[in-house]
Parts: structure tokens; sequence; C-alpha cells
């Protein structure tokens, strides 16, 4: 069987380069909130507000849903995150899959679960 593979370095909040429908599979690991700077201008997370940064990542669930064919999988790799006391007036934890999660059910995605992984 032949195939042919194509990489795309862009910006994932717009996936021009694709056409609708046309991807059977996504894995991709969000950056991190507040906590790295991966040296780029437009980069997600970064200096950001939670607000902004949720917002930011919306638009790439968006952008997957529509490349996504129907019934195939959207998977990521994301953690709750660890919010510094400088940011909220104390330390907290925030379930960010949870908010991930909400919003692309409401884009038309089906929650099928998590798996947990214990870094040691």
């Amino acid at each position: 069987m032949k195939t042919n593979h194509k990489i795309i370095i862009s910006d994932s909040r717009d996936m021009k380069e694709l056409k609708d429908n046309s991807i059977q599979l996504i894995i991709t690991s969000p950056p991190y909130w507040q906590l790295k700077d991966y040296g780029s201008d437009n980069q997600i997370g970064f200096n950001d507000s939670y607000e902004k940064y949720i917002n930011y990542l919306n638009l790439v669930w968006n952008e997957c849903h529509r490349v996504l064919e129907n019934g195939c999988r959207l998977c990521i790799n994301i953690g709750d995150q660890f919010a510094r006391a400088v940011y909220y007036g104390r330390y907290k934890v925030i379930p960010i899959r949870t908010e991930i999660i909400k919003f692309c059910e409401t884009i038309g995605f089906d929650y099928m679960g998590s798996i947990i992984w214990q870094k040691t």
C-alpha cells in the first residue's frame, strides 16, 4: 500500500492547508499555560490570561473538529495546572482538561474517557 505524508509546520488555530473532513486521527499536546516560553511571538499560553489561553485552545479544537472525518478521534495529552499564588492570590489546581472536555462536547466531540499518566 502506497501512502503519502506531508509535514506542515503552522499554527493549529488556523489549519487552512487542510481540507474539511480530511484527517483520521489527531494526537496533540497543547502548550502549558504560564509555564514555558516557546520563543514564538504567536505562542499560546505564555503571558496569556487563563481566559485567553482557553479561548486560543478552543480555536484549535474548532479546527480539529473541522478537519477530522466524522467518527474519527482527537487525543489530547494535557494535565491539570498548578496555579501560582501570584496569579490567583493563592495556590490552586486548575482542571484544564474539564474546560477542554466541556467545550469539545459543545462542538460535536464525544468524550471517551481519560487515561491517567503517572510520571515518575
